[in-house]
């Protein structure tokens, strides 16, 4: 978080979530990894000052939850960039 971007932590390996992040990798870093014990979110956008600004559930339904975090990521972070190629 040093860096002052977000960052995406998605803890239920989701390829969806990753890929509404794509336009953000300037702002936003990705990091997969998994709970090995207890409940746990199946993902959460960390702001640059460590403050949750959006989490999901693993029983959120997974369309909400990918247009949640479009909402999110553009509020925090504005405009994802244009597609390369």
């Amino acid at each position: 978080m040093h860096d002052g971007r977000g960052l995406l932590l998605d803890l239920a390996d989701d390829a969806e979530l990753r890929a509404r992040a794509e336009g953000y990798g300037d702002r936003v870093r990705v990091v997969t990894t998994t709970c090995p014990s207890g409940p746990a979110p199946a993902a959460l956008l960390v702001r640059p000052d460590g403050c949750t600004a959006w989490a999901q559930d693993a029983a959120d339904d997974r369309v909400d939850a990918a247009q949640g975090l479009a909402a999110s990521l553009a509020q925090w972070f504005g405009a994802p960039a244009p597609a390369s190629g």
